[in-house]
């Protein structure tokens, strides 16, 4: 069950959101005042924020939205205002909030907007940073700046094995087993995932960050330090 934070003031409008989001089969925490956004983030996760732009007291909702990049870049976030200026949009977008509803909105438009940013999130946890390069698996492609490397079924699935296992060995038999669809004899295979991982070595030659390593008698090995 995906967990929304409802940031709103209007004690009646936030009931009724929230009613209809429980009805939707969302877990829903509701906040009245800004100000205890950052402690509750600081102690819980949500997938989504629902933030109203015209917060009363010293801070807005923009400005609360602010101090949640300054510490979560990418958590989705939904303004809603009953004012939508190009100002406004402009210090939205320069924020990163994601999307934008218009007061007064139907709780149906609400759920297909809230709905498309989750589905956009869940979307982008199948990709990996390595290094300057973004690994998608459902594409088996490579990106670096307009750079688009084509990767083999093998190379692909191989190389996301390694991504679900950063920084722990992954056994070769039991790999071999999973890329050939075999239960037997996963010997005969090894000099093809030794070719395989040579091949991905080269791909990453300039990424001083990414490397993969050969563990004697147990498997392979993925680093990626992306900080």
């Amino acid at each position: 069950m995906e967990k929304i934070l409802l940031v709103e003031d209007d004690q009646n409008l936030s009931m009724m959101v929230l009613e209809n989001l429980e009805d939707l089969e969302f877990e829903v925490y509701h906040l009245l005042d800004g100000k205890e956004v950052l402690p509750l983030l600081e102690r819980e996760t949500f997938d989504l924020i629902l933030m109203d732009v015209d917060l009363g007291g010293e801070k807005d909702g923009f400005d609360i939205a602010e101090e949640i990049r300054a510490v979560n870049r990418t958590l989705p976030i939904i303004f809603a205002t009953a004012k939508k200026s190009v100002a406004d949009l402009e210090r939205g977008f320069k924020i990163g909030y994601m999307d934008y509803l218009k007061k007064p909105f139907g709780i149906r438009e609400l759920s297909l907007r809230i709905n498309s940013l989750l589905k956009r999130e869940e979307d982008k946890k199948d990709s990996y940073q390595l290094g300057t390069l973004t690994f998608e698996p459902s594409i088996q492609c490579l990106f670096k700046e307009g750079i688009h490397i084509k990767l083999s079924k093998l190379e692909s699935s191989f190389l996301k094995i390694l991504c679900e296992n950063e920084g722990h060995v992954i056994n070769k038999e039991d790999t071999i087993k999973e890329l050939w669809k075999m239960d037997e004899d996963p010997q005969g295979k090894e000099s093809s995932l030794h070719n395989i991982a040579y091949k991905l070595r080269k791909i990453f030659e300039e990424e001083p960050s990414v490397s993969i390593k050969t563990i004697s008698k147990g498997g392979y090995l993925l680093y990626a330090n992306n900080v």
